[in-house]
């Protein structure tokens, strides 16, 4: 493809999460036009180990020069970021989570709309093998209904945060039921297609950003959802679907394989094994947003399905009760 057809792309904010969209695009035919960051010397660095173009710390300099961007800003500059370059017709894949509420999130897909742009949203996990076959099956009813979910997942925080965002109220906007949350809560909305019609929420917040948080979800059937999250301490990672028929077992760091449990028997399934499986599923998500904007294929996440999940994280702040902190 010659440069006047390719995708002219620019990464806005150059942090840790920017480098694994950049992993993935280095191998994609699209121009690397430019890289955007308020620090002029980690846009530099971006630019000059990437190979893009040019950089610059004013995304507001690049309006003309790309019609895509990814936007891997801190929480708080999701929506307005990402609503400026949709309304200059610029398409724009987003990091999670996608806004800091519904009002910012609904804004964002009516400025998609009203510029005819494509608004993707970087919920990676929705890609994963395992994440389709959990979808599969109960969407299938091969198991039957569900009756339960309870899922845990908690590590030590140790991600390699190059700003310290997430340890700032106004920019990160949430702690960790908004940053793991808006994974893992997605998840759980996208597999029931439904709503609570009331929770039950508790974390450690007591005046900064909560690191512990447990919910309960009841919903309109029979069905109860029981959700911990964690960066304090190390939790289950394995997360249990209970349906009529049978059990799913999935673990948050195997992207390709689940444990089902029926009257058969236990079965593990797994995807044909592939290195750096995680890699390959941005691979997957960043396909997706290019063909979205060649015309080639629909987004396979419509910004539409994450907002019942933002909507539930808004819904969990406002019933907020604290608990004992885990190290007391």
């Amino acid at each position: 493809m010659n440069n006047k057809d390719k995708i002219k792309l620019g990464i806005i904010g150059c942090g840790a999460i920017a480098e694994r969209h950049l992993e993935v695009l280095k191998k994609k035919d699209v121009q690397l036009i430019v890289a955007v960051d308020a620090n002029e010397a980690t846009a530099k660095q971006i630019k000059e180990k990437y190979r893009f173009e040019s950089y610059t710390t004013d995304y507001r300099q690049i309006y003309n020069q790309v019609n895509a961007v990814i936007n891997c800003l801190p929480n708080f500059l999701h929506a307005p970021i990402s609503i400026d370059f949709l309304k200059h017709s610029i398409n724009v894949l987003c990091e999670k989570p996608m806004a800091l509420n519904e009002n910012e999130a609904k804004m964002m897909i009516s400025a998609a709309k009203e510029t005819g742009t494509i608004l993707s949203v970087a919920n990676v996990r929705r890609f994963y093998w395992s994440s389709k076959e959990i979808k599969k099956i109960i969407t299938e009813k091969s198991l039957g209904e569900v009756l339960e979910i309870d899922a845990e997942e908690g590590f030590v925080f140790s991600w390699k945060s190059k700003s310290g965002f997430f340890f700032d109220r106004k920019k990160a906007g949430g702690g960790v039921l908004l940053d793991m949350g808006s994974h893992l809560l997605d998840l759980i909305l996208w597999f029931l297609e439904d709503y609570p019609v009331t929770i039950s929420y508790k974390d450690d917040n007591y005046g900064g950003l909560e690191a512990d948080s447990e919910l309960e979800m009841y919903f309109t059937r029979e069905l109860k959802v029981y959700v911990k999250i964690s960066r304090l301490r190390n939790l289950r990672n394995l997360n249990r679907i209970k349906l009529t028929k049978g059990e799913i077992f999935f673990r948050p760091d195997e992207c390709n394989k689940i444990l089902v449990v029926n009257h058969e028997g236990t079965h593990t399934f797994t995807e044909a094994p592939v290195k750096k499986a995680e890699i390959k599923y941005f691979e997957e998500m960043m396909d997706d947003f290019l063909n979205s904007i060649s015309g080639t294929k629909t987004l396979f996440i419509d910004p539409n399905d994450v907002l019942p999940s933002i909507r539930l994280i808004d819904l969990c702040y406002s019933k907020q009760k604290s608990f004992k902190p885990s190290w007391l």
